[in-house]
Protein backbone atom coordinates (compact mmCIF):
# COMPACT_ATOMS: atom_id res chain seq x y z
CA UNK A 1 0.00 0.00 0.00
CA UNK A 2 1.15 3.31 -1.12
CA UNK A 3 1.69 6.20 1.68
CA UNK A 4 -0.93 8.60 1.48
CA UNK A 5 1.43 11.78 2.00
CA UNK A 6 3.36 10.41 -1.39
CA UNK A 7 0.01 10.03 -2.97
CA UNK A 8 -1.35 13.74 -2.49
CA UNK A 9 1.80 14.76 -3.62
CA UNK A 10 1.96 12.97 -6.36
CA UNK A 11 -1.53 12.48 -7.62
CA UNK A 12 -0.57 12.62 -11.72
CA UNK A 13 2.19 10.54 -11.12
CA UNK A 14 -0.09 8.53 -9.47
CA UNK A 15 -2.45 8.62 -12.45
CA UNK A 16 -0.48 8.41 -15.44
CA UNK A 17 0.89 5.22 -13.36
CA UNK A 18 -2.49 3.58 -13.47
CA UNK A 19 -2.99 4.53 -17.15
CA UNK A 20 0.88 2.87 -18.35
CA UNK A 21 -0.74 -0.65 -15.86
CA UNK A 22 -3.94 -0.21 -17.85
CA UNK A 23 -5.96 -0.19 -14.77
CA UNK A 24 -9.04 1.68 -14.59
CA UNK A 25 -8.55 4.17 -11.27
CA UNK A 26 -10.23 7.16 -10.44
CA UNK A 27 -8.36 9.17 -7.56
CA UNK A 28 -10.53 11.98 -6.79
CA UNK A 29 -12.82 10.19 -4.81
CA UNK A 30 -9.86 8.77 -2.27
CA UNK A 31 -8.63 12.49 -2.35
CA UNK A 32 -11.83 14.07 -1.06
CA UNK A 33 -12.24 11.52 1.04
CA UNK A 34 -8.93 12.04 2.68
CA UNK A 35 -9.90 15.44 2.93
CA UNK A 36 -12.69 14.65 4.96
CA UNK A 37 -10.52 12.29 6.90
CA UNK A 38 -8.52 15.00 7.90
CA UNK A 39 -10.88 17.44 8.65
CA UNK A 40 -12.50 14.69 10.71
CA UNK A 41 -9.75 13.39 12.38
CA UNK A 42 -9.01 17.06 13.57
CA UNK A 43 -11.72 17.65 15.15
CA UNK A 44 -11.98 14.39 16.99
CA UNK A 45 -8.64 15.60 18.74
CA UNK A 46 -9.85 19.30 19.39
CA UNK A 47 -13.06 17.65 21.39
CA UNK A 48 -10.68 15.04 22.95
CA UNK A 49 -8.40 17.83 23.92
CA UNK A 50 -11.35 19.94 25.41
CA UNK A 51 -12.70 17.09 27.01
CA UNK A 52 -9.35 16.63 28.99
CA UNK A 53 -9.77 19.80 29.69
CA UNK A 54 -12.88 20.05 31.48
CA UNK A 55 -11.70 16.14 33.29
CA UNK A 56 -8.61 18.23 34.27
CA UNK A 57 -10.77 20.97 36.20
CA UNK A 58 -12.68 19.23 37.75
CA UNK A 59 -9.74 16.99 39.06
CA UNK A 60 -8.31 19.93 40.32
CA UNK A 61 -11.56 21.91 41.86
CA UNK A 62 -11.49 24.41 39.50
CA UNK A 63 -15.10 26.07 38.55
CA UNK A 64 -18.44 24.92 39.13
CA UNK A 65 -18.75 21.47 39.50
CA UNK A 66 -21.79 20.67 38.02
CA UNK A 67 -21.42 23.14 35.43
CA UNK A 68 -18.61 20.94 34.55
CA UNK A 69 -19.74 17.42 34.90
CA UNK A 70 -22.75 18.87 32.55
CA UNK A 71 -19.82 20.41 29.82
CA UNK A 72 -18.39 16.67 30.50
CA UNK A 73 -21.79 15.07 29.96
CA UNK A 74 -22.09 16.61 26.30
CA UNK A 75 -18.57 16.30 25.23
CA UNK A 76 -18.82 12.71 25.30
CA UNK A 77 -21.65 12.86 23.65
CA UNK A 78 -20.45 14.82 20.62
CA UNK A 79 -17.43 12.77 20.91
CA UNK A 80 -18.86 9.75 20.40
CA UNK A 81 -20.99 11.02 17.46
CA UNK A 82 -17.47 12.26 15.65
CA UNK A 83 -15.98 8.97 16.61
CA UNK A 84 -18.03 6.92 15.47
CA UNK A 85 -18.00 8.90 12.10
CA UNK A 86 -14.28 9.01 11.91
CA UNK A 87 -14.30 5.04 12.14
CA UNK A 88 -16.53 4.99 9.51
CA UNK A 89 -14.75 7.03 6.98
CA UNK A 90 -11.70 5.09 8.03
CA UNK A 91 -13.02 1.94 6.70
CA UNK A 92 -13.86 3.21 3.61
CA UNK A 93 -10.25 5.12 3.42
CA UNK A 94 -8.90 1.61 4.15
CA UNK A 95 -10.93 0.37 1.02
CA UNK A 96 -9.60 2.89 -1.17
CA UNK A 97 -6.80 2.80 -0.39
CA UNK A 98 -6.25 -0.60 -1.29
CA UNK A 99 -7.53 0.00 -4.80
CA UNK A 100 -4.81 2.77 -5.91
CA UNK A 101 -1.90 0.91 -8.07
CA UNK A 102 1.91 0.64 -7.27
CA UNK A 103 3.41 2.78 -9.53
CA UNK A 104 5.79 1.23 -12.20
CA UNK A 105 9.35 2.48 -13.18
CA UNK A 106 9.85 5.38 -14.86
CA UNK A 107 11.50 3.22 -17.69
CA UNK A 108 9.00 0.35 -18.00
CA UNK A 109 7.98 0.96 -21.66
CA UNK A 110 4.12 1.87 -22.83
CA UNK A 111 2.53 -1.08 -24.39
CA UNK A 112 -1.06 -3.55 -24.84
CA UNK A 113 0.49 -6.75 -24.92
CA UNK A 114 3.60 -8.93 -24.87
CA UNK A 115 4.47 -7.83 -28.03
CA UNK A 116 5.81 -4.25 -26.86
CA UNK A 117 8.07 -6.07 -23.92
CA UNK A 118 11.70 -5.17 -24.51
CA UNK A 119 14.94 -7.35 -23.97
CA UNK A 120 16.73 -5.78 -21.54
CA UNK A 121 19.56 -8.41 -21.07
CA UNK A 122 20.48 -11.55 -22.50
CA UNK A 123 22.41 -14.43 -19.80
CA UNK A 124 24.26 -16.87 -21.50
CA UNK A 125 24.45 -18.61 -24.68
CA UNK A 126 21.45 -19.80 -26.73
CA UNK A 127 21.88 -23.24 -27.58
CA UNK A 128 21.73 -24.20 -31.23
CA UNK A 129 20.33 -27.83 -31.97
CA UNK A 130 20.84 -30.49 -34.62
CA UNK A 131 17.20 -31.41 -34.40
CA UNK A 132 13.77 -29.39 -33.44
CA UNK A 133 13.57 -29.16 -30.03
CA UNK A 134 10.49 -30.27 -28.74
CA UNK A 135 8.32 -28.31 -25.51
CA UNK A 136 8.14 -29.63 -22.54
CA UNK A 137 4.72 -30.75 -22.80
CA UNK A 138 5.32 -32.30 -26.32
CA UNK A 139 7.89 -34.71 -24.17
CA UNK A 140 6.17 -35.37 -21.40
CA UNK A 141 2.97 -36.13 -23.60
CA UNK A 142 5.11 -38.53 -25.27
CA UNK A 143 6.59 -40.27 -22.61
CA UNK A 144 2.98 -40.70 -21.00
CA UNK A 145 4.17 -38.78 -18.13
CA UNK A 146 1.18 -36.34 -18.28
CA UNK A 147 -2.32 -36.78 -19.01
CA UNK A 148 -4.01 -33.16 -19.66
CA UNK A 149 -7.22 -33.77 -21.34
CA UNK A 150 -8.51 -36.24 -18.48
CA UNK A 151 -6.94 -33.13 -15.97
CA UNK A 152 -9.21 -30.95 -17.77
CA UNK A 153 -12.00 -33.88 -17.11
CA UNK A 154 -11.94 -33.95 -13.74
CA UNK A 155 -10.28 -30.07 -12.79
CA UNK A 156 -11.02 -27.64 -15.29
CA UNK A 157 -8.40 -25.54 -16.70
CA UNK A 158 -5.21 -26.00 -15.89
CA UNK A 159 -5.64 -29.35 -14.76
CA UNK A 160 -3.52 -32.28 -15.41
CA UNK A 161 -2.33 -36.03 -13.64
CA UNK A 162 1.08 -36.71 -13.46
CA UNK A 163 1.98 -39.96 -14.32
CA UNK A 164 4.89 -42.63 -13.86
CA UNK A 165 8.12 -40.48 -14.24
CA UNK A 166 6.19 -37.64 -14.64
CA UNK A 167 5.21 -37.38 -10.47
CA UNK A 168 8.48 -38.98 -9.42
CA UNK A 169 10.31 -36.22 -11.35
CA UNK A 170 8.12 -33.93 -9.40
CA UNK A 171 8.96 -35.21 -6.24
CA UNK A 172 12.74 -35.32 -7.06
CA UNK A 173 12.64 -31.42 -7.65
CA UNK A 174 11.03 -31.02 -4.23
CA UNK A 175 13.24 -33.07 -3.00
CA UNK A 176 16.40 -31.04 -4.41
CA UNK A 177 14.52 -27.83 -3.51
CA UNK A 178 14.22 -28.69 0.03
CA UNK A 179 17.56 -30.06 0.54
CA UNK A 180 19.67 -27.11 -1.41
CA UNK A 181 17.49 -24.80 0.87
CA UNK A 182 17.70 -26.85 4.08
CA UNK A 183 21.85 -26.71 3.76
CA UNK A 184 21.42 -22.70 4.22
CA UNK A 185 19.47 -23.04 7.61
CA UNK A 186 15.82 -22.43 6.02
CA UNK A 187 13.16 -23.74 8.18
CA UNK A 188 10.51 -25.88 6.27
CA UNK A 189 6.82 -25.46 6.90
CA UNK A 190 3.77 -27.07 6.17
CA UNK A 191 1.50 -23.98 5.74
CA UNK A 192 -2.61 -23.47 5.62
CA UNK A 193 -4.46 -23.86 2.13
CA UNK A 194 -7.11 -21.70 3.72
CA UNK A 195 -6.51 -18.37 4.80
CA UNK A 196 -8.78 -15.29 6.17
CA UNK A 197 -8.79 -12.24 4.01
CA UNK A 198 -6.23 -10.38 5.64
CA UNK A 199 -3.22 -12.47 4.59
CA UNK A 200 -4.48 -11.83 0.86
CA UNK A 201 -4.54 -8.12 1.89
CA UNK A 202 -1.15 -8.02 3.20
CA UNK A 203 0.18 -9.76 -0.05
CA UNK A 204 -1.57 -7.86 -2.49
CA UNK A 205 -4.58 -9.99 -3.84
CA UNK A 206 -7.26 -8.46 -2.52
CA UNK A 207 -9.50 -6.46 -3.65
CA UNK A 208 -8.17 -6.47 -6.67
CA UNK A 209 -7.93 -10.51 -7.50
CA UNK A 210 -11.24 -11.35 -5.96
CA UNK A 211 -13.06 -12.71 -8.79
CA UNK A 212 -9.83 -14.84 -9.52
CA UNK A 213 -9.83 -16.50 -5.44
CA UNK A 214 -12.13 -19.31 -4.57
CA UNK A 215 -14.24 -17.94 -0.96
CA UNK A 216 -16.04 -20.48 1.31
CA UNK A 217 -19.55 -19.63 2.80
CA UNK A 218 -17.22 -18.14 5.84
CA UNK A 219 -15.84 -15.35 4.15
CA UNK A 220 -12.09 -17.40 4.20
CA UNK A 221 -9.85 -17.69 0.71
CA UNK A 222 -8.51 -20.64 -0.56
CA UNK A 223 -4.70 -19.81 -1.48
CA UNK A 224 -2.73 -20.72 -4.53
CA UNK A 225 0.72 -20.15 -3.17
CA UNK A 226 2.36 -20.97 0.36
CA UNK A 227 3.45 -17.26 0.62
CA UNK A 228 -0.02 -16.09 1.31
CA UNK A 229 -0.41 -17.84 5.08
CA UNK A 230 3.55 -17.43 5.74
CA UNK A 231 3.29 -13.68 5.20
CA UNK A 232 0.85 -13.73 7.67
CA UNK A 233 2.59 -16.08 10.52
CA UNK A 234 3.61 -12.85 12.52
CA UNK A 235 0.32 -10.91 12.23
CA UNK A 236 -0.48 -8.78 14.74
CA UNK A 237 2.45 -9.80 16.47
CA UNK A 238 5.31 -7.56 17.83
CA UNK A 239 8.66 -9.38 17.28
CA UNK A 240 11.68 -9.43 19.62
CA UNK A 241 14.76 -7.96 17.38
CA UNK A 242 17.28 -9.44 19.37
CA UNK A 243 15.54 -13.33 18.61
CA UNK A 244 16.31 -12.60 15.02
CA UNK A 245 19.50 -11.89 15.10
Amino acid sequence: MLDIKFIKENADFIREGARKKHINFDLAPLLDLEEKRVLMLRAVEEMRAKQNAVSDKIGKGEGNKDELIVEMTELKGVLKEREEKLQELMREWRAMMLLVPNVPDVSVPDGVSDEENKEVKVWGDKPNFSFEPKSHIDLMQSLDMVDFERGTKVSGFRGYFLKGDGARLSFAIWRYAQDFFLNKDFIPMIVPSLVRPESLIGTGMLPQSAEDLYKTQDGDYLAGTAEVATMGYYLNEVLDKSKFV
